[in-house]
């Protein structure tokens, strides 16, 4: 018996350290995952009152082009860099078109919202007044979260313009929209790699292709995964123009991986081999970057794809997106993309990006337009080569070998089916600090379980109580590590164009959490004279939650001269909040002024 008892005590002591060695880092990493993830920007961009721009004038020399979008946008890599490669190759009038002519998310491969949106050329009633034909051309790309009974409409509309001289291009999870066509019934085709099985039920008499970047079947052209598409869309070009046209295409864009127009075979990419690197590094490395990407016009659409969409899904960082104004600005073949922020609003940043792209006075101008109003934040420029040499992709996922490690980069380049060059990573380290992370919390739970065994009671007390105090930290660590810091609380500011200066004071004070109360706004010129009668508009966002203020606030009474009263005002939890109000006076000058708060 006592043989017995000792070894089902070695035996229980055994599970209890294994069992500790895998807790603390498991209740660490889905706690710092958890965050990351939710760290997204909300899918509704903030409220926009400017013109939608001028449709542009085709040329009618040229083929028609429709790249689609659902009612809730599309895919950032599957539409910016199709609309690139088509419009580039100069045989193309290329139009986006979705059901309505208003402003659309660009989403990530994840499905969530980049910060980026975009207002498309036509919507539906317009492409049936203005062109008015059926396209030559129509690109599906991922549509988010699409369902049929959602989004029939885009299914109605392909069905209705697929004419006897029109081809079909589908990115990536676009095919399942063409399947819902049933235009797909009899017919050859690839998709996603996550989506073959409900497509091969759905159309049981397609033939679903594996292991290649894209299928020509005829007037059908489908691609797999993301950035297969720059693959598929450079095919679609050499079919309906020229091989040349497609190879001085991808010189003028810079990408140089033109293997796939010979043979579009391809190996097949292991979902753990994308995911367990993501999640490592996305669970042991302390916070999460805020990378600001500044747009001007005459930017790549590629090249916006290829800095947004891999650094959005990596988990290290989160990307801004921000003007010198927040009005729409036209990338290089005039697409109207809308940032989120302009330059006097953008919240605290780490880095500072800018947009690839070959108007070089543009660029110089945006650069030294930053560097007077956000000094302290010096702007990168890590595409300069992009369009010549490389890409934006290229660039991208060596920034993240050279700021993270190689196995992040690799993973994020085999998550966009980019095809990369793996002796560009060899100077590039291993994920050192991730792994000592996840061992030295191994290591924490093992000394508790070891305190739990052989320490004395009352020890026993202090000693878990640091322990899980030690691990707390740790957790709290993995949250962005700039949320609380680097911001201005000031409760006076000067608005965006310095044409008003505002102050703010609560009712109760501070702002108290989950309760309806009042503020009194005060607005006067920047030499002190208040501004009487003037109109104002309040909105609220948590920008690392991506939603906003549960009521609608509004000013109600102007009780003296340039003092207003904004009832309503309602915070649903603590963290950071900014409160931002837009103020016209009676000449009809509008602008706008931001307020941080922290919540407690």
């Amino acid at each position: 018996m006592p043989n017995t008892h000792g070894f089902r005590s070695k035996a229980l002591h055994v599970v209890a350290y294994s069992a500790a060695l895998l807790f603390v880092p498991a209740v660490v990493a889905g706690f710092s995952l958890s965050t990351k993830l939710s760290n997204v920007p909300s899918m509704t961009a903030p409220a926009y009152a400017g013109e939608l721009p001028d449709t542009r004038i085709a040329d009618p020399a040229r083929k028609t082009a429709v790249v689609l979008s659902s009612a809730f946008g599309a895919e950032i890599t599957d539409m910016l860099p199709t609309v690139d490669i088509l419009a580039t190759s100069g045989a193309f009038n290329v139009y986006t078109v979705a059901p309505e002519r208003t402003v659309l998310p660009l989403t990530n491969s994840m499905s969530n919202a980049t910060g980026l949106d975009f207002i498309p050329d036509l919507s539906y009633a317009d492409y049936e007044s203005q062109i008015a034909k059926a396209p030559d051309l129509i690109a599906i790309p991922y549509l988010p979260n699409y369902s049929l009974e959602r989004d029939r409409a885009v299914v109605d509309w392909i069905r209705a313009h697929f004419g006897p001289n029109t081809t079909i291009l589908t990115i990536c999870a676009g095919t399942e929209v063409l399947a819902d066509t049933g235009l797909l019934e009899g017919r050859a085709a690839t998709t996603n790699t996550g989506w073959f099985e409900k497509l091969e039920l759905r159309v049981p008499t397609a033939t679903w292709v594996r292991n290649v970047r894209y299928v020509d079947d005829g007037n059908i052209i489908s691609s797999t995964n993301l950035a297969s598409g720059i693959d598929a869309t450079l095919h679609t070009v050499e079919r309906l123009v020229s091989r040349a046209a497609a190879e001085d295409t991808a010189r003028r864009l810079g990408y140089r991986h033109l293997r796939a127009l010979d043979d579009p075979r391809s190996p097949a990419v292991s979902s753990m081999s994308v995911v367990l690197p993501v999640a490592l590094n996305g669970a042991f490395t302390p916070g999460q970057q805020s990378v600001g990407v500044l747009l001007y016009d005459g930017m790549d659409e590629l090249g916006l794809a290829g800095l947004i969409d891999p650094y959005t899904i990596s988990l290290i960082a989160h990307v801004v997106t921000t003007a010198p104004e927040r009005t729409v600005v036209h990338s290089k073949h005039g697409v109207a993309l809308l940032p989120r922020y302009d330059f006097r609003t953008t919240p605290p940043l780490d880095r500072v990006l800018i947009a690839a792209g070959r108007p070089e006075e543009q660029r110089q101008q945006v650069m030294a337009n930053w560097s007077r109003v956000q000094p302290s934040r010096p702007v990168e420029d890590l595409f300069q080569n992009a369009g010549t040499s490389e890409t934006a992709y290229d660039a991208t996922i060596r920034d993240l070998a050279h700021h993270q490690n190689n196995i992040l980069a690799r993973a994020v380049g085999q998550s966009q089916y980019y095809p990369i060059d793996d002796s560009e990573f060899v100077d590039f380290g291993f994920p050192v600090t991730q792994v000592l992370g996840a061992l030295a919390l191994s290591l924490m739970g093992a000394g508790i379980v070891f305190a739990l065994i052989h320490l004395p009671k009352r020890r026993l007390q202090h000693a878990v109580v640091a322990s899980l105090m030690v691990v707390s930290l740790t957790g709290c660590m993995q949250v962005d590590s700039v949320k609380n810091t680097d911001k201005d609380l000031s409760t006076d500011q000067l608005s965006a164009h310095q044409l008003f200066h505002v102050g703010f004071s609560a009712s109760p004070t501070p702002p108290p959490v989950d309760q309806l109360h009042t503020w009194s706004l005060r607005v006067m010129t920047p030499d002190g004279r208040p501004v009487e009668h003037a109109a104002v508009a309040v909105r609220g966002d948590m920008p690392e939650h991506g939603h906003g203020l549960p009521t609608q606030p509004r000013m109600t009474s102007e009780v003296s001269p340039g003092t207003y009263i904004v009832e309503g005002m309602k915070f649903q939890m603590g963290g950071w909040w900014v409160v931002d109000f837009d103020i016209t006076d009676t000449d009809g000058h509008t602008d706008a002024v931001r307020f941080n708060l922290i919540l407690q």
